[in-house]
C-alpha cells in the first residue's frame, strides 16, 4: 500500500485501482440443482424466500450467500442445518437488523407461524409494566407494553420450522395464480 493510502476510503480506492471487482450474487438455484435437501425441505427455496425478505427490508447487498448451505449436500440429518442457523444465519441477521427481532422474525417467517409457536425460531412475548415492576405502575411512569424475544431452541430441531420459511409463501402464490 502506498503511504497516501492510509484511510479506509483511500484504501478502498487503492484496491479498486489495482483489482477488478466481480459481483457474485447468491444463487439459490445452485442448491436446487445440486439437490440439496434435508428431508422434504428444499434449501434453495428456503434461501430464496429469506433473501427476498432481506432485500425488501434492507437491501440486496446483505442477502445471504448459497455457500452457507453447500456443506449440506448429501446430508439428511437436521443437525447441520440447525448449526448453520444457530451459529451463522441468526447472528448475521441480528447484526444486519441491529437486533430488531421483529424484522428477523419477518425474514424467518415466524410472524406467519402463529398457529404453531413451537415452529418459531424467535418467540415474541408481550410484557406489561405491571407484571415486571413491583407496586402500581401509573401513566406518570410513562411505560408502555413491550415485547420480549427469546430463541426457541426446540424449533431448530424441527424440519417444519425451516419448511414454513417458504411453504406459506408458495401456498399463497398457488392460490393467487388459480
Amino acid at each position: 500500500m502506498n503511504t497516501a493510502d492510509r484511510s479506509l476510503t483511500r484504501l478502498d480506492t487503492a484496491l479498486r485501482r489495482r483489482f477488478s471487482f466481480v459481483e457474485m450474487r447468491p444463487d439459490p438455484g445452485k442448491l436446487i440443482n445440486e439437490g440439496i435437501k434435508i428431508r422434504d425441505c428444499c434449501i434453495g427455496s428456503m434461501l430464496k424466500a429469506i433473501n427476498e425478505r432481506i432485500e425488501f427490508l434492507y437491501d440486496r447487498e446483505h442477502t445471504i450467500g448459497h455457500a452457507y448451505f453447500l456443506d449440506l449436500k448429501g446430508k439428511t440429518d437436521i443437525e447441520p442445518l440447525a448449526e448453520i442457523f444457530k451459529q451463522k444465519i441468526i447472528p448475521l441477521l441480528s447484526e444486519y437488523f441491529y437486533e430488531d427481532f421483529e424484522k428477523i422474525r419477518l425474514v424467518l417467517g415466524d410472524n406467519a407461524k402463529t398457529d404453531s409457536p413451537d415452529l418459531q425460531f424467535i418467540l415474541a412475548e408481550n410484557k406489561k409494566p405491571g407484571n415486571v415492576f413491583l407496586g402500581p405502575v401509573t401513566s406518570d411512569h410513562d411505560l408502555d407494553d413491550r415485547k420480549s424475544y427469546t430463541i426457541n431452541e426446540n424449533a431448530f430441531g424441527l424440519i417444519e420450522s425451516y419448511m414454513r420459511i417458504y411453504k406459506i409463501k408458495d401456498e399463497a402464490q398457488n392460490i393467487s395464480s388459480s
